[in-house]
């Protein structure tokens, strides 16, 4: 059974596990799904006629979530409890105006690599960002502890709707930094607290860190795309005068980034490849932000891409 074959068996599968008294009322498709980093997944949409907006079950995910001997019957009754539990749970989006006035309050920001992107960025809303990063703006309908449901800015909303880019944008960010402000901590501070370390907010006036320390953790108050709390307005300078210094970057995943002081004096061919192994082993693919590993020059006011010191030919032999 190939692929193809696979998905439109648990199509019929899905179908075929539909209550009885609902099968007429319900209609069951496949739809493929561009994700973050152009990871593409298979969802399944079951619908009423009457309903605009439904919960998409991918199933790679209820895939994952299972025994290897489970069934397709098993994986379309996961598939349609999924379902059940996302039509209770969803927030009421039928009437859901998207006129810039009514949603300006939820958008955020979200930062990703263009270059692992590509085909979801055709799609979307984006702002080009220093070294081939570009912030997303998101609509986030509704966040809190049953979860978030959100949804990134297409190109077809924002033009029939004839949207103001910046207007997006200057929202999006400041939504972002009300909602889910910055925090930073030292890295030895989380591990002997496992994990609860105390953060501190670069924008408040009363920012201080532990200098010293070789890492530094950076993301929002939420943990969700905390990545993009670096791109907030002040909070790269911020840190760099606290550190009082250039620091390096190293984007540890969507939600996160480290922060590394020059003075610790790493080399970036060790810091590139802490970053790509984690890459690899460590951080779910469709939550890597990038192989890139940056840094922020203090005196420029700007992210580049450092390049790794010249050996002379003596420390060249000796490898």
């Amino acid at each position: 059974m190939n692929q193809k074959e696979f998905y439109d068996e648990v199509i019929e599968a899905v179908k075929r596990n539909i209550p009885e008294e609902l099968r007429d009322e319900l209609s069951v498709e496949l739809k493929e799904v561009i994700k973050n980093n152009d990871i593409v997944l298979h969802g399944v949409v079951i619908k009423a006629p009457e309903q605009n907006v439904v919960p998409t079950i991918y199933i790679e995910d209820c895939i994952e979530s299972m025994p290897d001997n489970a069934s397709l019957d098993d994986i379309a009754g996961a598939i349609i409890e999924t379902y059940a539990k996302g039509m209770m749970e969803a927030p009421e989006v039928d009437n859901l105006s998207l006129k810039f006035e009514d949603i300006k309050d939820m958008l955020q920001i979200q930062v990703v690599e263009a270059s692992r992107n590509m085909d979801r960025l055709k799609e979307l809303v984006y702002k080009p960002l220093e070294e081939g990063m570009v912030m997303l703006a998101y609509v986030v309908v509704r966040e809190d502890d049953n979860g978030s449901y959100r949804f990134a800015l297409p190109k077809s909303i924002a033009d029939s709707y004839s949207y103001d880019i910046d207007k997006v944008f200057d929202a999006a960010i400041a939504n972002s930094m009300e909602k889910n402000a910055p925090v930073l901590s030292d890295m030895m501070s989380m591990i002997v607290n496992m994990g609860e370390a105390e953060y501190t907010n670069p924008l408040k006036d009363d920012f201080r860190i532990n200098v010293g320390e070789n890492m530094y953790v950076l993301s929002n108050s939420s943990g969700v795309m905390g990545a993009s709390a670096l791109y907030y307005p002040d909070v790269k300078e911020r840190i760099a005068d606290a550190f009082g210094e250039n620091y390096y970057v190293l984007p540890s995943s969507l939600h996160e980034v480290i922060l590394v002081p020059e003075s610790a004096g790493i080399e970036i061919e060790h810091l590139r490849a802490m970053v790509k192994d984690a890459n690899r082993s460590v951080v779910d693919s469709k939550d890597v932000l990038s192989d890139k590993v940056l840094m922020y020059d203090r005196e420029n006011h700007r992210l580049i891409e450092p390049k790794a010191p010249e050996r002379s030919g003596s420390e060249r032999s000796e490898r």
